[in-house]
């Protein structure tokens, strides 16, 4: 992982973060879905404006996760919130990174009027790496969908295809999955199409 930011100065922090990606019940949020979107981050970097700010916040939006709870993205802001703090980041270092994490909640960018654009395109480019996966090619794609199933193994069959198939298809009305004109060439077309076969294949068509 990649220490920017003062974080690496607290080693107990670093500890403790990969400990969390490294917990038994996950098989996608894992520590290689966050290396995954560094990947794709370093073939970008030139579409961030504050690229430790971007690489913080792919670092921490999946840090807690409980595939039975709402409150991931919440908990996850306020552990990267904590540990910036006492890395002695400035407020609005830290209040950037906090709001990129949270708007992985929703994959909306959440802009209001007076917005900075540097900012928003930064959150952009959060989600759309965090959501690149979809765009991936087949066997990549089945590995992550394998993933989540599993990750969800508490919830019966039935009540996972159900449930999976009206996510995706609640997905496949939005009008742009990708927020960044570069990313959104890349990888819609292809991310749709995957999500459509993995819909079709739940629904038994």
């Amino acid at each position: 992982m990649r220490w920017g930011l003062g974080l690496g100065d607290d080693p107990d922090a670093c500890e403790a973060l990969l400990a969390h990606y490294d917990e038994p019940h996950r098989a996608y949020h894992t520590g290689a879905h966050v290396q995954a979107c560094l990947r794709l981050y370093d073939g970008v970097r030139a579409l961030a404006w504050r690229g430790s700010e971007v690489e913080c916040a792919l670092l921490y939006h999946d840090a807690i996760y409980d595939p039975t709870s709402r409150e991931n993205e919440v908990l996850s802001a306020a552990l990267a919130r904590a540990d910036l703090e006492r890395a002695g980041c400035a407020e609005d270092v830290t209040a950037r990174i906090e709001r990129a994490i949270l708007a992985t909640r929703t994959h909306e960018l959440g802009a209001m009027p007076g917005d900075d654009p540097h900012v928003l395109a930064d959150v952009a480019l959060v989600l759309d790496l965090d959501l690149a996966v979809l765009a991936s090619d087949a066997d990549t794609y089945t590995v992550y969908g394998e993933g989540v199933r599993s990750e969800h193994a508490h919830v019966s069959d039935p009540l996972y295809r159900a449930g999976r198939s009206a996510f995706l298809r609640k997905m496949l009305t939005r009008e742009r999955w990708y927020w960044t004109d570069e990313l959104h060439a890349r990888f819609e077309a292809r991310a749709r199409a995957n999500v459509s076969r993995e819909l079709e294949l739940l629904e038994g068509k």
